[in-house]
């Protein structure tokens, strides 16, 4: 295990926003490299040294959002700057020095909590559909809960037997006549294997690596 200062930044982080936890912002820092989201904007990098520190500049994608949300994007990537000291204390990660300074909480990555289902793999469609349908994916530990439009049911969630991301869900079927769009999201769940998080956004994959099902965490409280 890396004991060094750059072995314990390593890990996924949200940004604690004065105390409260923003999943939308975040940082992954793995091998020197750094990779997350402004809330807006996806961004990549680089860190190194012993004490650690940001590499060069850091890219991000161009998309534009709302003026709160380019707002705390323009905070972070000013944090993230060249030269820009990483250390840990306790449970948070400490970004920058000053008042620039961000703190970031550590993540265990988990595909525990309420989930909104934006995509379903669509066998018939040959593809990752989004159907805009209100359904969501409750995973509890063992349990699993789906709710859509059509009805409920729910069911058992297995993780680990195969492997660290490995995941199996068993759930019971929807009333008679739910719509395809409900019925293909339950089939989907029962071909799932295995799961990746990229910050706020659960992937659930067949055991090809395709997607089956993508869904995403409810953002915390906004703030002004």
């Amino acid at each position: 295990m890396d004991e060094s200062a750059a072995g314990v930044v390593a890990g996924t982080w949200w940004w604690d926003d004065d105390g409260v936890t923003r999943a939308e912002v975040w940082l992954e820092l793995r091998d020197g490299a750094i990779s997350g989201s402004t809330g807006v904007n996806r961004l990549r990098g680089t860190y190194a040294g012993d004490p650690p520190t940001v590499v060069g500049a850091v890219a991000t994608t161009m998309r534009s959002g709302p003026e709160p949300a380019m707002d705390v994007e323009r905070r972070v990537l000013s944090t993230l700057g060249d030269g820009a000291p990483l250390s840990v204390d306790h449970d948070r990660l400490v970004l920058g020095t000053g008042t620039a300074m961000l703190t970031f909480v550590r993540v265990d990555p988990h595909p525990d909590g309420d989930w909104t289902v934006t995509a379903v793999h669509r066998p018939e469609r040959q593809a990752v559909v989004s159907d805009g349908r209100p359904q969501r994916v409750l995973i509890a530990g063992s349990h699993v809960a789906v709710s859509t439009p059509s009805g409920s049911t729910d069911g058992s969630v297995a993780l680990g037997g195969a492997g660290r991301h490995s995941m199996a869900v068993s759930t019971g079927a929807l009333p008679v006549g739910a719509d395809p769009a409900d019925v293909a999201l339950v089939d989907a769940l029962g071909r799932v294997r295995s799961w990746s998080l990229d910050g706020p956004v659960l992937h659930l994959n067949r055991d090809d690596g395709g997607i089956a099902v993508t869904l995403a965490r409810d953002p915390g409280p906004a703030r002004d």
